[in-house]
């Protein structure tokens, strides 16, 4: 690395600017390996010193076994289909996505596949592929998984050379920690129809069973997704109403009006901004694009409440967390936002922060 391009003596657009041309690069990088990838298939140069394309990668190459099974796959799919590989070159469709689609590719259904799968996240392209080719439904099941015995086994130290024996060292158990439960996952089957699969405790495994007894006269067949959809609702009603106001029953049919005397702000007004704002993020950023993010959301006062008290629909909007705070560094400069951070943390907060600008 030279120092012209040392990332740290870079100022800000030319950050950028160089890593946008990484990524370019890269995507040129990688549609380039898969295509040596493929002829070094085509030819089965992999066979003087390994039994398969795959046993190559992940010996000789180092990929680890995800990575040469997603190059392998795309790689001999870009050489049937050379489109494949275009639109990795121009980053129009990333690796993880293309793999995705590589089951599903024909000489008919590659064009149309691609185009609707450019620009796309990988989980948008799972979308695209269960709406391709449709899976059945899951049946419902809930059942304990096993737990790993934890194995133990002694490590004795031999006594020195001394005239007196010396007593041997007690034994050091070595167990094993428990199996990390797999995370949640939502995959889809069909155009309206996902697999969803967690890890649950006995708690909510009781109260699971509890809600199917409770619920037999409305819901005979105990159906699981319909109990759930059903909790959901009342959940995420419950949570509007809390954080929001939506849904609670005015006491008022105006909104407050004049300077606050809290950072409080009234039902009233929460709920008119959250609905307006479609409960969602509304930073836009410079490309143009408005921020997709609807968790972490917080109440933002456009002009700083620290500049103008006020609790008027006009005046807040829905931010994300992130957002919020880069607003209000923006405003008020970053060293200030620190500082008032680690106030308002204090002795053994670590982490802690507030919303709607962190108290600016």
């Amino acid at each position: 690395m030279t120092i012209a391009n040392d990332p740290r003596r870079l100022d800000d657009a030319m950050l950028l600017e160089h890593l946008r041309a990484l990524v370019i690069k890269s995507n040129e990088t990688e549609a380039e390996l898969l295509e040596h990838l493929a002829e070094v298939d085509e030819r089965r140069l992999y066979l003087p010193d390994h039994t398969s394309m795959f046993a190559f990668c992940t010996v000789e190459l180092g990929f680890s076994e995800a990575a040469a099974e997603n190059r392998i796959a795309v790689a001999r799919a870009g050489r049937r289909l050379p489109r494949v590989l275009e639109m990795l070159r121009s980053g129009a469709v990333h690796l993880s996505g293309l793999r995705v689609l590589v089951p599903h590719l024909t000489d008919e259904s590659a064009d149309a596949l691609l185009e609707q799968a450019a620009g796309k996240s990988k989980r948008a392209i799972e979308e695209i592929a269960a709406c391709h080719a449709p899976k059945p439904a899951v049946p419902e099941s809930i059942r304990k998984v096993p737990e790993r015995r934890a194995e133990q086994t002694a490590a004795t130290v031999a006594p020195p050379a001394a005239p007196a024996p010396a007593a041997p060292a007690p034994a050091l158990p070595l167990s094993v920690p428990a199996q990390t439960p797999r995370p949640a996952t939502v995959a889809p089957l069909a155009q309206d129809r996902y697999h969803v699969q967690l890890t649950a405790s006995r708690e909510l495994r009781d109260k699971i069973e509890e809600a199917k007894a409770l619920l037999r006269h409305q819901i005979p067949s105990g159906d699981l997704a319909v109990i759930l959809d059903r909790a959901l609702s009342l959940l995420i009603a419950q949570v509007k109403k809390d954080r929001f106001g939506v849904g609670r029953k005015p006491r008022s049919a105006a909104a407050p009006q004049g300077p606050a005397t809290s950072r409080h702000v009234p039902d009233a007004i929460k709920r008119a901004v959250y609905e307006r704002d479609g409960g969602r993020c509304t930073f836009v950023g410079t490309n143009g694009q408005r921020c997709e993010e609807r968790g972490w959301l917080e109440l933002d006062h456009v002009e700083g409440f620290a500049r103008r008290a006020e609790h008027t629909v006009c005046g807040l909007t829905l931010r994300c967390k992130a957002h919020n705070q880069y607003a209000a560094e923006v405003m008020y400069g970053p060293e200030l936002m620190a500082r008032r951070r680690k106030e308002r943390r204090g002795p053994g907060r670590p982490g802690a922060t507030s919303g709607e600008h962190d108290g600016a």
